[in-house]
């Protein structure tokens, strides 16, 4: 609303309301973001029932979004009225990853990595080729708005898988190695 004088005037150009709607987006932005963390990391945990699996399983996927917007930052890509729903659907589609890595990782116990990558993490990485070229099309749009949802979902899914296949076996190696220093005596 505008008000001039006595009188209130109701404005309705196409370009005030995307203006509206997009001021409206990007304020709901962050609530959206945290909304969507909050539920991955609850439906992880009614997985695992435990808040350092829960922990360790999410966070190859947050550090890909991380990852993520840290490409966007060196590309200078800004978050527009047609992008900004792809980071939920990247930590959607990304967690799976992690979840089926994690639970092959516990059924075949320490010292597998190597069997859980060469099995779980292959498919791991067609799921995630598949989701990315569902979205490689949009890369060849003229609409510079889906083209940045091709480009931010691309960059997503390739971050996240990134994460998920490089840094998540290396963090469970690492707590490996950490639980098998704690058995050793001292003086070994």
């Amino acid at each position: 609303n505008v008000t001039v004088g006595p009188h209130a005037y109701h404005p309705s150009s196409d370009a005030i309301v995307y203006g509206l709607v997009l001021k409206t987006m990007l304020k709901d932005t962050p609530k959206v973001m945290i909304v969507s963390a909050l539920l991955i990391v609850f439906f992880v945990f009614l997985d695992f029932r435990k808040v350092l699996a829960t922990l360790v399983v999410v966070t190859p996927i947050f550090l890909g979004v991380l990852w993520m917007l840290g490409m966007m930052w060196m590309a200078n890509i800004q978050f527009n009225f047609f992008n900004i729903i792809i980071i939920p659907a990247v930590l959607g589609m990304s967690i799976d990853n992690s979840i089926h890595i994690f639970h092959r990782y516990k059924e075949l116990g320490p010292g597998s990595l190597s069997r859980v990558l060469s099995s779980t993490g292959l498919a791991a990485l067609l799921a995630s080729l598949t989701n990315a070229s569902a979205f490689v099309g949009l890369l060849f749009c003229n609409h510079r708005g889906l083209f940045s949802i091709g480009e931010l979902a691309v960059f997503g899914v390739a971050t996240c898988l990134l994460s998920t296949l490089v840094f998540f076996p290396a963090l469970l190696e690492f707590f490996e190695k950490v639980r098998i220093e704690r058995k050793r005596p001292f003086h070994q």
